[in-house]
């Protein structure tokens, strides 16, 4: 770590895996807390390589079966078996199916809609300071 403060956090260097296993552990749930009432200095997290990255030591065969159930789930499988429950519906909407769905929503374009739920009165917002006059 390079050492450098930001406020009141400080960057150093971290110390040896035995020094940190020495630590006093806490559970995971007591730990939001604690650091709300400032009870604590410093905070380690140490997780096992296998349970950041799981897919590292499973088997191929286990794999190979999670992803045919993933691409099961998928809206494409069900066009390709017309076996599917779903086939029918999706064969009579396919028009409206995108085959290329958008990965982000669309751009704010700015437009705000109001709607009166009686035509002709005015919201009613309730605060708890009083609004400008305008």
């Amino acid at each position: 770590m390079t050492g450098k403060e930001d406020g009141d956090v400080r960057l150093v260097a971290m110390p040896a895996v035995d020094a940190l296993l020495e630590l006093d552990e806490m559970p995971f749930e007591e730990i939001g807390s604690a650091l709300k009432t400032g009870d604590l200095a410093e905070v380690v997290i140490v997780r096992l390589d296998e349970e950041i990255n799981p897919s590292s030591f499973l088997d191929e065969a286990v794999l190979e079966d999670t992803k045919r159930v993933l691409n099961a789930r998928r809206g494409s499988s069900i066009q390709r078996n017309p076996l599917h429950l779903y086939y029918p519906l999706v064969k009579e909407f396919q028009d409206v199916i995108s085959k290329d769905p958008p990965s982000v929503p669309p751009l704010d374009r700015g437009v705000r809609h109001e709607i009166d739920l009686v035509p002709g009165t005015k919201y009613c917002v309730t605060r708890q300071w009083p609004l400008p006059k305008g």
